[in-house]
């Protein structure tokens, strides 16, 4: 890297978030996905649950939208063929229509299913993603070794997903609105830092 440039990243827990689907759904065949060829990050995402979907025997159905206007059809598109499930990655332009897409999803009984952990009360069923505080916490300490006088050059620039578990968040709400019978197993609940219960509470599993 430039000897100007240091730091770290973290890759999303993509066949984490389909091991969990197929524990609260058995049955999952099929998952549904929305996102936008002309996002790097995105068809690195797409590209990983490809190879997750093949490994555990799912079909990953996608659609492509080019901006947020466009997610709508795609999403219909995915209905029309069957979907079961919305997997939600880090594209931004289906980011930026989120509160579209899970009303859209919450009217067809699908839940929508993410790598984007920490926030469980915005409708998804769950989120398994990565800690960012942690992995803020890791920068800080970067950021220090780097104003400390430390060599950036001999600093790689590294995946810090060992260091980082997984941030999981269900809402328990989403349960009561879907078609299949998708249930949160016990061992799920317990291991989940966020849940949002029955009566809204949310707290630790």
């Amino acid at each position: 890297h430039p000897s100007h440039l240091v730091g770290h990243g973290i890759f999303p827990p993509v066949e984490r978030a389909f091991q969990i689907a197929r524990q609260m759904l058995p049955t999952l065949q099929r998952i549904g996905t929305v996102w936008n060829p002309s996002e790097v990050n995105s068809r690195a995402f797409v590209i990983r649950a490809r190879e997750v979907a093949k490994e555990m025997n799912l079909t990953l159905l996608e659609a492509n939208a080019d901006n947020a206007p466009a997610v709508s059809e795609a999403l219909r598109s995915l209905y029309v063929r069957g979907a079961q499930a919305l997997f939600i990655g880090g594209d931004n332009t289906v980011i930026a229509a989120i509160g579209s897409v899970i009303a859209s999803c919450r009217r067809r009984g699908l839940p929508g299913v993410t790598i984007l952990g920490g926030t469980p009360d915005r409708g998804t069923l769950f989120g398994v993603g990565p800690d960012f505080q942690r992995v803020g916490y890791l920068g800080g300490l970067l950021a220090a070794d780097v104003l400390g006088g430390a060599d950036m050059t001999r600093i790689p620039i590294r995946d810090v997903q060992d260091q980082v578990p997984p941030f999981l968040s269900v809402n328990k709400n989403v349960l009561k609105e879907l078609k299949d019978p998708w249930r949160i197993p016990d061992e799920i609940l317990g291991t989940a830092d966020v849940v949002v219960r029955g009566d809204g509470v949310r707290g630790g599993g």
